[in-house]
């Protein structure tokens, strides 16, 4: 198999599994309307991660257990983590790079945060922006490094921007959106909220990457254990995912009860069963933004909302504001990806991902 039939296979296996991921990101809305009711979001949010956190601990240690198998593969991994000295040397940029994650492990409870003070539409909208930011975090990343992504064109960078305004109007034409109202403060205050909801969620899925590039050469490089290196640095991908989760569990359950929060055991029991199916879509996302050299991938995500309205019709009751447009943003986060996530062949002699981790100009 070429280099170009390789590439075009890969391209479609990350277009599968991204698409496969939305079935999952798509449940956010429903859970949370189902789940969370009055109950404080920090203390909810604590219980996302206690749940997606095990999941993804459980899927690294199911599916990538020989990667890790070595003891000094197993020393790297821990003692960067714990921010302890690895070879007489204390990686600092490690350090930063986690803590940056388990900030972003906020994201959720400032969703369901902004909610309470901003109709549902406006919040959606405003926190499905993340794929753009990440996008733009991740490929400026990527380019001062190995160059694994390849550029972000001004044509991807128009039809990222057309998936975004077809998903804004397929939320505002199902949900409503009212700008009217005495309470202009408080909704100023929601927006802002998610906002913020949408860049942790961007940090949190874009500083995994070096992280995880950083953790297998360091592996790589000081042991004498050489396993497949795409496996490797998948499972390091799957495991600071892991361990950013569990740092952020104890501050959001301190933030929910120190700001008087309450949370039934019943809806905290919810919320972990919540975390858990979580997991595979952010399993599935994670290997997809791997194995494809065009970030433009993650349009995908602005389906998110188009499934979601599936889910909220099976098991709650929705009025659609607007049918037109929902139809007509429909179509067009359609087309949008439909037009950004055509195989391309390798141009302007840039690296790129093979199989096996491999990669050659």
């Amino acid at each position: 198999m070429d280099g170009h039939t390789g590439a075009k296979r890969r391209h479609r296996q990350a277009v599968a599994l991204m698409a496969t991921a939305v079935m999952f990101f798509s449940t956010n809305a429903l859970f949370i309307k189902l789940t969370l009711g009055d109950n404080d979001a920090f203390l909810y949010n604590g219980g996302i991660w206690v749940g997606m956190s095990l999941g993804l601990g459980f899927a690294a240690w199911l599916f990538y257990r020989p990667a890790f198998s070595d003891p000094d593969t197993r020393r790297v991994l821990f003692r960067r983590v714990a921010g302890l000295k690895t070879d007489g040397v204390r990686r600092w940029d490690l350090i930063g790079l986690l803590w940056l994650g388990v900030f972003g492990r906020f994201a959720v409870a400032f969703f369901a945060w902004a909610t309470q003070y901003v109709e549902a539409a406006t919040v959606s909208v405003l926190h499905y922006t993340w794929p753009v930011i990440f996008i733009l975090g991740l490929s400026r990343w990527d380019r001062s490094k190995r160059r694994r992504y390849r550029r972000v064109t001004g044509f991807s960078w128009t039809g990222l921007g057309l998936a975004f305004v077809g998903m804004s109007a397929v939320v505002i034409g199902t949900l409503g959106f009212d700008l009217s109202g005495a309470d202009l403060l408080e909704r100023v205050f929601g927006m802002v909220l998610a906002v913020i909801s949408a860049l942790l969620l961007a940090c949190n899925t874009a500083v995994g990457y070096p992280m995880s590039e950083s953790l297998s050469s360091e592996i790589t490089e000081k042991t004498d254990v050489h396993p497949d290196e795409h496996r490797l640095e998948f499972g390091c991908l799957l495991f600071v995912g892991c361990a950013s989760g569990l740092l952020a569990i104890v501050p959001n359950l301190v933030i929910g009860w120190a700001g008087g929060g309450q949370i039934t055991l019943a809806t905290f029991g919810w919320a972990v069963a919540v975390g858990l199916t979580f997991v595979p879509g952010g399993v599935l996302a994670r290997k997809a933004v791997l194995i494809t050299p065009d970030l433009a991938v993650n349009a995908l995500a602005y389906a998110s909302p188009v499934v979601g309205l599936v889910w909220l019709g099976l098991f709650t009751e929705i009025v659609v504001a607007r049918l037109d447009l929902l139809v007509a943003g429909s179509l067009l986060v359609a087309v949008a990806n439909v037009l950004l996530n055509r195989p391309r062949a390798e141009a302007d002699g840039e690296m790129l991902p093979l199989d096996g981790g491999q990669r050659r100009t």
